[in-house]
C-alpha cells in the first residue's frame, strides 16, 4: 500500500482535518518509476473476471 492513501485516510476519516501532508507535493517530486508503478497491470494474461458476463 502507498503511504499517501494511509494519510489521505489520517486527514478525512481520523483526524478529520482535510490536511493531508502527501509524500510528494508536486508531480517532479513522485518521479517516472512512481508513476510507472501505479500505472502497471496488476495481472496478466486474460482479466480474472473475464468470465463472469
Amino acid at each position: 500500500m502507498f503511504p499517501d492513501f494511509a494519510e489521505g485516510v489520517r486527514a478525512l476519516l481520523i483526524d478529520k482535518d482535510k490536511t493531508p501532508r502527501w509524500q510528494g507535493s508536486s508531480q517532479d517530486d513522485g518521479g517516472e518509476a512512481q508513476l510507472d508503478a501505479l500505472l502497471a497491470p496488476r495481472f496478466t494474461g486474460p482479466h480474472p473476471l473475464a468470465d463472469l458476463r
